[in-house]
């Protein structure tokens, strides 16, 4: 997971686009409590949440095993939103519902961010402390906004990454070299002819 992280430091204007994002749901849906996290396929990272006070307990930063994350039902193949209106009725839900009940989590949406070529980012996710119905214009309009997120995300994946090969190019490690002057290594460039063939 700290390679995202890493990647993401070098993302121009990742904060204040999330930013952007997260104050957009919160106009669709003001009464939410909505963040943005990140998913691997053992863990999910809350990386930007919005700052409304409410008694759902939610930081920045924090590593959630995705076993124990509501998050673990998102289906990014398909790109379908995770719906619970009534959470702690979820029979589904049963082996969270300690967890639910702490953090005070009693609805829940979730839409799954993914990368153009499908490969999984994360979430943008809307939890409330009470029941709630989440509508369908709500919820097409929250879509669109993380497909505009995900060209963002992919526009800045193509800056620092090979499309042949997905390994880091070479501005990616200039930067990242630059940025961590006491972490040692070495750039090393081979041009092979007819590599792509």
């Amino acid at each position: 997971m700290s390679t995202i992280f890493q990647e993401l430091e070098t993302y121009k204007n990742f904060d204040e686009l999330a930013r952007d994002v997260l104050d957009l749901a919160k106009e669709i849906l003001p009464n939410q409590l909505i963040y943005i996290s990140s998913i691997s396929d053992t863990q999910q990272v809350i990386l930007k949440i919005s700052n409304e006070t409410t008694s759902i307990v939610a930081t920045e930063g924090i590593m959630l095993n995705l076993n124990d994350s509501i998050c673990r039902g998102i289906d990014f193949e398909k790109k379908q939103p995770l719906i619970y209106e009534k959470i702690l009725e979820e029979s589904s839900l049963a082996d969270l519902k300690n967890g639910l009940e702490k953090a005070n989590i009693k609805s829940y949406l979730g839409i799954p961010i993914s990368f153009v070529n499908g490969d999984k980012f994360g979430t943008l996710c809307a939890v409330n402390d009470e029941e709630h119905h989440f509508d369908d214009k709500s919820i097409n309009l929250l879509q669109r906004i993380v497909r505009m997120f995900s060209y963002y995300l992919d526009l800045e994946r193509v800056a620092y990454k090979d499309s042949l090969t997905n390994l880091y190019n070479r501005r990616y490690l200039s930067k990242f070299f630059e940025d961590q002057q006491e972490t040692e290594g070495w750039i090393f460039f081979l041009d092979l002819d007819g590599f792509k063939k």
